[in-house]
């Protein structure tokens, strides 16, 4: 007797958020299995969205593999599963339980300094704490300030923050510091975290840069963004807040919902506890994410950009637009070749900017943009309206880029190019005819020129008539040698 049919299976499209975290999760998997001598990862929680997505994703992933380990997949899988989590972690005292493979296999540390809030801090332990990862409490403060110490000690010098009266050069040594002093403990506890633990093998360090950072060049090299892989880093902000908001369901874990809420602060600096990350880039991340993807999706640079945002805008949101969009491209120009050292991403978007992978553009380029920028001015002239950057003079030298970091700040925040590169003194790309005329073949010289050694004297330059005779006559050797007959 025939078996009677299946009712057919009804396909429900995931969302991007769901396919985000899912897909993440077993890219996770497979990174783990194929690295040797690794049991685990390690991520360095700071509170925010990004890193409390990467810990949901890797949380989500143990939840998948307990599942599997459980015989939920099939018999198959389940072999296979317990045969690699045998190899990676043998010390699991039970891979059928998420909350236990989590622990075992996601360790989680918030390196606090002075600058950041007791909210962020709540946040990052509570994270850790519903998503059962192995969490550890570092200050990296007095760290930070010993590396400073050094720098003081070569130099006699004492930098300060420049709310205090520092420049931007002192500004940028002492917040970095701490950046790259995340680093240098994400690693360390990479190498030796699990042997404190009595445990074997070393941990892979999970990144948690998104895409709009990447492109904005919202970070700085070997900072807390150098990892090992980085799951979100094709995904942008608001794909992140969406996957954080799914897995806050799928995992049980509400504090996502709280951080995917939250307001970005930067906390690189004291006395900042309303420096947000989009008055610290100078654009929102809506206007990020979309500029990011005409970049890269939509294949068009300023010009371009500002020409697919302009309709149905009234003239003052156009002005508005149009400076944003010369503040993205000056800084994606900037900052480019930091692409070059960021992890590895999974590719999940059309507008990932991973480098070399992903995203073959070129790193280095002109962050003027001289013609394109021009070109929007002639339009926006045409209409009468004007979206020229705001151009100042301070006391420690010239800004010629706009302050798009103020505010909040008891000072100006600048970067290197409006101090330090001097932007008004970049010269201006030669025109197309100036590169036609340079790159145009020297006539000959007449005999007696060449005789004399071909000075550059006026009897050296040939008359317009003396050149025309000499192609006259190359045209006729031409024509006599086409005619001669072949041997």
């Amino acid at each position: 007797v025939a078996a009677a049919a299946s009712a057919p299976l009804e396909w429900v499209e995931p969302t991007e958020a769901e396919q985000l975290s899912r897909a993440g999760a077993v890219w996770l998997w497979d990174q783990l299995r194929r690295s040797a001598q690794r049991c685990g990862f390690f991520l360095a929680a700071s509170g925010g969205a990004d890193s409390s997505c990467v810990a949901a994703i890797t949380a989500l992933m143990a939840k998948m593999l307990a599942e599997t380990a459980r015989g939920g997949h099939g018999a198959s899988a389940q072999q296979h599963v317990v045969c690699e989590l045998e190899r990676i972690a043998p010390n699991c005292a039970d891979v059928c339980d998420a909350a236990v493979l989590c622990e075992r296999l996601l360790q989680v540390s918030f390196m606090g300094s002075d600058h950041n809030s007791p909210q962020t801090r709540r946040r990052a332990l509570s994270v850790a704490a519903e998503l059962h990862a192995h969490l550890t409490v570092v200050n990296i403060e007095p760290a930070a300030a010993a590396v400073v110490r050094t720098f003081v000690d070569a130099t006699g010098t004492s930098p300060k923050y420049g709310k205090f009266g520092g420049v931007h050069h002192e500004n940028n040594l002492l917040s970095q510091a701490h950046g790259r002093l995340r680093m240098l403990t994400a690693y360390m506890f990479a190498t030796a975290g699990p042997w404190a633990r009595g445990d074997y093998g070393t941990l892979l360090v999970l990144g948690s840069a998104n895409s709009d950072e990447h492109n904005r060049g919202y970070n700085d090299r070997y900072d807390c963004s150098a990892a090992d892989i980085n799951p979100i880093g094709s995904a942008d902000k608001a794909l992140v807040r969406e996957a954080l908001r799914w897995c806050a369901d799928e995992l049980g874990a509400p504090v996502l919902l709280e951080v995917a809420e939250a307001t970005p602060l930067s906390e690189t600096e004291p006395e900042e506890e309303d420096a947000t990350d989009e008055a610290d880039m100078g654009m929102s991340y809506a206007m990020l994410s979309r500029l990011s993807s005409l970049r890269k999706a939509g294949r068009l640079g300023p010009l371009g950009a500002y020409r697919e945002l302009r309709d149905g805008l009234d003239p003052a949101a156009e002005v508005a637009m149009a400076r944003q969009g010369k503040l993205f491209y000056f800084y994606y120009a900037q900052f480019r070749h930091l692409m070059t050292s960021m992890p590895p991403s999974m590719h999940a978007t059309d507008y990932d900017p991973d480098d070399n992978r992903h995203d073959l553009r070129p790193f280095l380029l002109n962050c003027r943009w001289t013609r394109q920028f021009r070109a929007m001015d002639a339009e926006l002239a045409a209409r009468g309206l004007d979206a020229a950057l705001p151009q100042t003079q301070w006391a420690d030298g010239p800004m010629q880029v706009p302050r798009t970091m103020s505010g909040h700040f008891h000072y100006p925040r600048r970067s290197n190019v409006e101090l330090g590169h001097r932007w008004d003194a970049f010269p201006d790309a030669p025109s197309l005819a100036e590169h036609a005329a340079a790159a145009a073949p020297t006539p000959p010289l007449p005999p007696a020129a060449a005789a004399a050694g071909g000075a550059g004297t006026d009897e050296a330059r040939l008359s317009d008539a003396q050149i025309e005779e000499q192609i006259r006559a190359l045209q006729s050797e031409l024509e006599r040698r086409r005619r001669r007959p072949r041997a």
